[in-house]
């Protein structure tokens, strides 16, 4: 009866001390199924879990896969307080914002242990006249400590249309930046590509920079 007794005062003290993991796998419990909108969404965030999980540095050249518009929101929206509001401001189910909520918390959970060691990887050529070009391509700049920046490679890709006439070549370029007031944490590495468009003759006009996007990243 002794031994019986102490694990019930066990469970009880549990119970108490942690009332909040409790309440949380019971809601967590509750969001199971749902429409098929929270279902592409839930399973969507399991897959940036996974990823962001199993980062190691150096395994791949990205941290977590893009989903819509070129980015993952879902790691944003987990990291970003500002981000997430806005995501799920736009949502009038209660059930499928509460949800989400959670299911974001666990993702901002396993990313701030992962997401630090993620750095610029394959942008090690330098050539200085371009890297101020790539500069131009980021808007909000001015905003932002540049870290680093680099090209892919030295050479040029070239872009064909459907008959495999050249439109235009380009560069993999990226910048490396610290941002001021940002409500993440976490530093940016964004992507700019040196363009030049197909001129005629094998000739080509002079270079531009793209903006192609933007993803966190770890500070040094």
């Amino acid at each position: 009866m002794r031994t019986y007794a102490l694990s019930a005062a066990v469970l009880a003290a549990l119970c108490v001390a942690a009332p909040s993991a409790v309440a949380q796998a019971a809601a967590a419990q509750s969001c199971k199924g749902g429409d098929a909108v929270f279902r592409v969404h839930s399973d969507n965030i399991e897959t940036t879990k996974k990823q962001a999980a199993d980062y190691k540095p150096g395994a791949r050249d990205y941290y977590v896969r893009d989903f819509n518009d070129n980015e993952n929101l879902y790691l944003k929206a987990a990291l970003s307080p500002s981000r997430r509001q806005d995501w799920l401001g736009r949502w009038k189910d209660p059930k499928f914002v509460k949800c989400m909520n959670i299911a974001l918390d666990e993702l901002a959970a396993i990313a701030k242990k992962t997401l630090p060691s993620y750095r610029p990887s394959g942008h090690t050529v330098r050539n200085a006249a371009e890297e101020r070009l790539l500069l131009t391509g980021v808007k909000d700049l001015a905003q932002a400590t540049v870290l680093s920046s680099g090209l892919a490679s030295s050479s040029w890709k070239i872009e064909q249309n459907r008959r495999g006439i050249p439109v235009a070549r380009y560069k993999h370029g990226m910048v490396h930046a610290r941002y001021r007031g940002v409500d993440d944490g976490f530093c940016r590495i964004v992507y700019v590509n040196i363009v030049q468009d197909h001129a005629g003759g094998g000739t080509y006009g002079d270079s531009r920079a793209v903006y192609i996007k933007s993803e966190f990243a770890g500070c040094p």
